[in-house]
């Protein structure tokens, strides 16, 4: 590739990689992010709190909000209705 490409110019500049090292860095950041949030976020909708309580008989886990008995009570059934066969070993 020549240095007058244009994408050499974007990517490889005198100074250093600063485009490709800022793109590189979102496209690590972003994915790992919203994984963290989905997996660790309180099971109840749109609470983004972090799940610190387990839901007992479920994958789940709720915020120190929503860890009354009526709510657990809902995500237990949630879990049932949606993933019945780990429901079933984990209530086994």
């Amino acid at each position: 590739m020549s240095p007058g490409h244009i994408l050499w110019q974007m990517f490889d500049w005198p100074g250093g990689n600063v485009l490709g090292n800022l793109i590189a860095s979102v496209m690590w950041a972003v994915p790992t992010w919203l994984l963290i949030l989905r997996k660790l976020h309180c099971a109840e909708t749109l609470c983004f709190r972090p799940g610190r309580h387990e839901v007992d008989g479920t994958t789940f886990r709720t915020c120190r909000k929503h860890t009354t008995k009526p709510v657990h009570e809902r995500l237990r059934n949630r879990h049932a209705v949606k993933f019945p066969e780990q429901h079933a070993h984990l209530n086994g």
